[in-house]
């Protein structure tokens, strides 16, 4: 199958337009393991090269990482054509799991750990290619320089390769872009969610070589739902 390739941002690595998304394959009603597992092998059978994941991919705060350490032990298990060595892994920290609920922690130290985890889920042995910051800040607690200080830190230790934000506005990117170079913007767009395209982050993103990850590009299940409900 052959899938269309794009530069990561203002870099050299090649990734499919199409990726994996993992989140269904580590939360609530999650296939089991061996399921999952031979997802991603068929992913990689397919020729596409991106997998988007994150610690916050699990059951709850005692199973994180969950989604992370299932990619790495397909990829050590992979035995198909594809070169595992051109897969790039996206993750993302910055949301917690109490309960089983989503909650958004960008305390500094907090965020330092998570790349850690992140690193040593993913085999411990390479920077992590993708690490983006999950979600934007709820609050005024911590700034944005304060909340990237320690992702810088972890680029100059060699724990990430390169960096991206999720559900940022333009403001907000262009901020961070004073701190830290970014290659990614990952925001829900679909047909029923076109905010990225009325406030202007696909714009930004086209106009600065940032590349745009869409993540429910199809709606989700709620939402088709909801649009057949309609019709």
């Amino acid at each position: 199958m052959d899938i269309p390739t794009i530069n990561l941002g203002h870099t050299n690595i090649k990734i499919t337009r199409i990726g994996l998304g993992s989140m269904p394959l580590s939360i609530y009603g999650r296939p089991t393991r061996e399921d999952a597992i031979n997802v991603i092998h068929r992913t990689l059978d397919l020729g596409i090269t991106l997998i988007d994941t994150a610690d916050a991919y699990c059951l709850d705060e005692n199973d994180k990482n969950y989604s992370e350490r299932l990619i790495y032990q397909a990829l050590q298990t992979y035995q198909g054509s594809a070169d595992i060595h051109n897969i790039i892994i996206a993750t993302k920290g910055g949301l917690i799991r109490p309960g089983g609920a989503w909650e958004t922690d960008l305390n500094p130290s907090r965020i330092r750990q998570a790349i850690e985890k992140s690193y040593e889920s993913l085999g411990g042995q390479k920077p992590i290619p993708l690490w983006q910051i999950h979600n934007s800040p709820q609050d005024n607690k911590y700034s944005l320089k304060e909340i990237f200080q320690p992702i810088c830190e972890a680029v100059e230790l060699k724990l990430i390769q390169y960096v991206g934000v999720s559900n940022f506005t333009v403001e907000q990117i262009k901020e961070v872009q004073t701190y830290i170079e970014i290659q990614s913007v990952q925001n829900v767009f679909n047909l029923f969610k076109r905010q990225s395209e009325i406030d202007g982050v696909l714009k930004y993103c086209e106009d600065n070589n940032l590349t745009f990850l869409a993540y429910s590009p199809m709606g989700g299940r709620r939402n088709g739902r909801r649009e057949k409900e309609k019709h």
